[in-house]
């Protein structure tokens, strides 16, 4: 039945989110930014990575669970105890699935999805990306390709995610929250290189504007495959500790939402 899946169907699902598989067309930028930025964003759980630094990357991409999708995300590199790992500070998702993409990702595992417009186009040397949420150009890169192909190579990381979910009655989290770790593996078939352009702007729902950008890195375009598996869900005590984290990455800012006369 639709609305009650069989043992089977369970199963399947089970073993498309055991292992998820994207084939991937990606374009990225590393940024330098502060000690202090990182700290004041980074929960409780996690200290800061070797060097006060992060990432910002648009992606085409192909799911083994979730079907077409477009990407765009920005992170900073922080660690849990020795594992060094990005954590995301904005991650907007587009595409012809629906809302699948979004709450596979946020339900599943913490991922701090919101719906927006991503737009990624490529040719020859040169290769743009950009997303946009609330009729604003959050983040933009663009890249001149000036190396030969580096490829085939592999890169192996981590990510962090703070798993939780509000109160029903409103009032901060429900539960304790999970730290959940994933383990990526990326296999790229073509690796390019060239100079950059990451353009970072605001909302009160996406502040992206508040991350310092002392300096950028090269622009990084590759092609290939990346493979997510869940390394550890650990439960965070204090879920009040926990809720700015939440509320500040994974939610719009409901305060300034307009209201009905009477409301406000």
């Amino acid at each position: 039945m639709g609305f009650v899946k069989t043992p089977e169907e369970i199963a399947e699902i089970a073993s498309l989110l055991r292992e998820t598989r994207y084939v991937v067309d990606q374009v990225a930028v590393g940024f330098e930014t502060t000690q202090e930025f990182v700290r004041d964003v980074l929960p409780p759980a996690l200290t800061p990575g070797d060097r006060p630094a992060g990432m910002a990357c648009v992606t085409r991409g192909q799911s083994s669970f979730c079907g077409e999708y477009d990407l765009a995300w920005v992170g900073i590199y922080a660690r849990y105890g020795d594992l060094l790992g990005v954590y995301t500070l904005s991650m907007i998702v587009a595409g012809d699935m629906g809302e699948v993409p979004i709450t596979a990702g946020r339900d599943t595992w913490g991922e701090v999805k919101k719906q927006g417009r991503i737009g990624y186009s490529r040719d020859t040397d040169y290769v743009r990306g950009f997303a946009e949420r609330h009729g604003v150009r959050l983040i933009e890169i663009e890249g001149h390709l000036t190396s030969d192909d580096k490829g085939p190579r592999t890169v192996e990381y981590s990510t962090f995610d703070i798993k939780g979910l509000p109160a029903a009655d409103g009032d901060g989290l429900q539960w304790n929250p999970l730290l959940v770790i994933l383990d990526v593996v990326e296999n790229d078939d073509t690796v390019r290189r060239g100079d950059a352009k990451l353009t970072l702007r605001g909302t009160p729902h996406d502040p992206l504007d508040e991350v310092p950008i002392v300096s950028t890195g090269a622009a990084l375009h590759a092609v290939g495959e990346s493979i997510f598996t869940t390394r550890s869900a650990e439960e965070l005590e204090d879920p009040d500790a926990y809720a700015p984290y939440v509320f500040g990455r994974s939610y719009d800012n409901f305060s300034v939402f307009p209201r009905p006369q009477r409301y406000s």
